[in-house]
């Protein structure tokens, strides 16, 4: 089981432990409140005071993405509306498309975790919302990125029809390859990407089997980050939960929280084995159980 974990899910020591989401929530929140005040307390030029609008947008943004990260999801929700405002102000439609997506993805989280239909309305607004927005956009990746939000979306609402559509949409958008528009942080959007929120889709849908299947080709993908990966597979373990084979997913999710040992902080993926915490325990597995409290213990999942 080791080098499986090895192999598919844990990515190298060095990855992992670049990606600490607590320290970087704290940085990313430095850098909002020093450009807020910047932007609130100093004198410049409406080109200048243009810029800095968008970049302290950008700055919320990402300590959003850094609090929901870590799981900390009331701050990352503050941090998210803080940035929707500056976004819709700057008239970057760019922006507002990347935060619009960013919103729809902690959205259908929550949806997930919770199973609270009014949450994966919002989600499905959100991404509509930033369908809308992006019309025009001429970047494969971020139409992409934008289906892929609402194919999650759909799914988690029960529109079955909408999620195939979505999912359809989101490779017609890589077919298209590289693109001159397509910015930095939008290199995670891949095939890989694709496949995992199909997988979760069918999940969401009823599917454990199908989800499955997809989530273990999601997980070949080479372009998958070590974060990413992860997540994928406390999706496959809550999968093979559902299918009934939970002595699958019990080495699955062990897989996972070896993976977090390396010293990745991201309490996603951890907050995706909760329901196979709860079979473990009923079958008495205190290896489990013991590595999964020891693990949210630090993380606070």
């Amino acid at each position: 089981m080791s080098a499986t974990c090895a192999r598919h899910w844990t990515g190298s020591a060095t990855a992992t432990r670049s990606w600490a989401a607590g320290a970087v929530f704290v940085q990313a929140r430095r850098q909002f409140a020093r450009a807020r005040r910047m932007l609130d307390e100093s004198d410049y030029s409406a080109r200048v005071g243009h810029r800095l609008l968008v970049v302290t947008g950008e700055l919320a943004e990402e300590a959003g993405w850094a609090a929901f990260d870590s799981g900390d999801q009331v701050s990352a929700r503050a941090f998210y509306n803080e940035a929707h405002v500056l976004a819709g102000s700057s008239g970057e439609t760019e922006l507002q498309t990347h935060i619009l997506t960013t919103m729809a993805m902690q959205a259908n989280h929550l949806a997930w975790t919770t199973r609270r239909q009014g949450v994966a309305r919002e989600a499905r607004r959100l991404a509509e919302l930033a369908a809308a927005v992006a019309e025009h956009e001429p970047s494969p990746r971020l139409r992409a990125l934008v289906s892929i939000r609402l194919a999650v979306a759909y799914a988690n609402d029960g529109e079955a029809a909408g999620f195939r559509g979505a999912v359809a949409q989101a490779r017609r958008e890589l077919d298209h390859g590289e693109h001159p528009a397509d910015l930095p942080w939008t290199e995670f959007v891949t095939p890989g990407e694709v496949d995992a929120a199909e997988a979760t889709g069918h999940l969401s849908l009823g599917a454990p089997g199908r989800s499955v299947e997809i989530h273990r080709n999601s997980l070949e993908d080479a372009a998958l980050s070590p974060r990413n990966r992860l997540c994928a597979a406390g999706y496959l373990a809550n999968a093979l939960l559902q299918q009934g084979d939970v002595a699958e997913a019990i080495r699955t999710g062990l897989c996972v929280i070896t993976g977090l040992a390396g010293g990745m902080t991201s309490a996603r993926p951890l907050a995706r084995l909760r329901a196979v915490r709860g079979a473990a325990e009923r079958i008495g597995d205190v290896e489990f159980c013991s590595r999964f409290d020891a693990a949210a213990h630090g993380l606070a999942v």
